[in-house]
């Protein structure tokens, strides 16, 4: 199952993101460059001096691969998702995600 929901990915979003804010102050998104379709999004804050990340599965593309790849469980899909990504772009911990954030 990994193969095919690797090879889907790589076919439907390429391999260039492009990380953008999300019109919402701290929020995120990573998108395909290829197509525009949102991977995730993340919140980035700074608390009492600790920067924090959270990232967030987009349910679209969840849904996309789903459908395509014949996933009944979401969980597994968005985790089918998330090792791609992180596979892809060399992401070993939560906070490698900042390698895409925007120029400031």
């Amino acid at each position: 199952m990994k193969d095919l929901v690797y090879k889907f990915l790589d076919e439907h979003l390429g391999d260039e993101v492009v990380c953008k804010p999300n019109g919402m102050k701290e929020w995120y998104i990573i998108c395909s460059k290829k197509n525009n379709q949102r991977i995730l999004k993340f919140f980035v804050h700074t608390k009492r001096g600790v920067q924090q990340i959270r990232l967030f599965r987009d349910w679209s593309l969840c849904s996309k691969v789903q459908g395509y790849c014949g996933i009944d469980n979401e969980e597994d899909c968005a985790n089918y998702i998330r090792d791609w990504f992180g596979d892809k772009h060399g992401l070993n911990k939560v906070s490698d995600v900042l390698k895409f954030f925007p120029q400031r």
